[in-house]
């Protein structure tokens, strides 16, 4: 197509601007049936909490090694702008990530990411010109992850997150937290992570819990233990990430697979070849043989 014919192009119609959240305050929201919060407060109120980068004000307890879900509702209300294509006249229009999934009418997408601190943007193209979504880092994020998952035919709010590993710049306070992704039994992405700095937007919340919901059956306590241990088995014997993680020389958490530890300590007993390595692998299987 000429710059003659793009340039009489009709100008593309902007997204629907359903009701914007007032977004982030200190305030827990409720519970979506029995799924728990994450819960945000004044720094040093709570023993044990870290301060959020992207927020100085806030403070929370961090991820555990629990099975997460995403909260539809603060997902789907996280506030954005929508601003038509360059060339055009047509004001930005207040909209939210629900009402731009509502209005994506292509599944390609591209994300520009002119620089980690500087905010990114997500581009959608559209029949009459491209949408563009200039929003934080981690609105980039998620919203470019919603719309993969949605090309691949993945409800993103069916899908189960598991956190592993978190990361630190050693010279800017910036924190990465890593998950992988569970759908339809099977682990769909070895590794997704967000990022909390300065200006990323970074908002643990969009992450909910059953954790510590009370169970209806007796055996859904035991059920859910089960399949909480399979996923991080699973992820660390079967993907190549989870191999690595146990396979790296600074020895991350491992989580419910102490035969990570035991590999740990193997390996270490054939490269050291010490009497008290062998000790101490020999202790290691009998706890593990023992259940301990």
């Amino acid at each position: 197509m000429s710059s003659n014919q793009a340039s009489h192009r009709a100008a593309p119609m902007p997204l629907e601007a359903p009701p914007v959240n007032a977004g982030l305050d200190r305030v827990v929201l409720g519970r979506t049936g029995d799924r728990r919060p994450i819960e945000l407060g004044l720094p040093g109120a709570t023993e044990g909490a870290r301060d959020m980068w992207s927020n100085p004000d806030l403070h929370w307890d961090g991820f555990t090694a629990v099975e997460y879900s995403l909260d539809t509702n603060r997902v789907l209300e996280l506030p954005l702008v929508s601003r038509p294509a360059t060339g055009t006249e047509a004001a930005d229009v207040p909209t939210t990530v629900g009402g731009v999934l509502r209005n994506a009418v292509d599944r390609q997408f591209k994300t520009v990411t002119p620089g980690v601190l500087e905010g990114h943007t997500v581009t959608l193209p559209t029949d009459a010109g491209d949408i563009v979504l200039p929003c934080s880092p981690f609105c980039s994020r998620l919203v470019s992850m919603l719309l993969e998952f949605r090309s691949e035919g993945v409800n993103p709010f069916d899908t189960s997150w598991f956190w592993f590993d978190s990361d630190s710049v050693t010279d800017d306070p910036h924190e990465r937290y890593a998950f992988f992704v569970v759908h339809g039994g099977k682990i769909i992405r070895e590794q997704l992570s967000f990022s909390d700095h300065s200006e990323s937007g970074f908002d643990p919340r969009i992450l909910v819990t059953e954790e510590d919901s009370d169970p209806i059956w007796f055996s859904e306590k035991g059920w859910n233990d089960a399949r909480l241990r399979y996923w991080y088995r699973k992820f660390y014997r079967e993907t190549a990430t989870g191999q690595m993680m146990v396979l790296r020389s600074d020895e991350p958490d491992l989580f419910h697979y102490p035969e990570g530890r035991l590999l740990r300590l193997l390996y270490r007993s054939r490269k050291l070849e010490t009497d008290d390595d062998s000790e101490t692998v020999c202790a290691m299987l009998a706890s593990l043989l023992l259940g301990k």
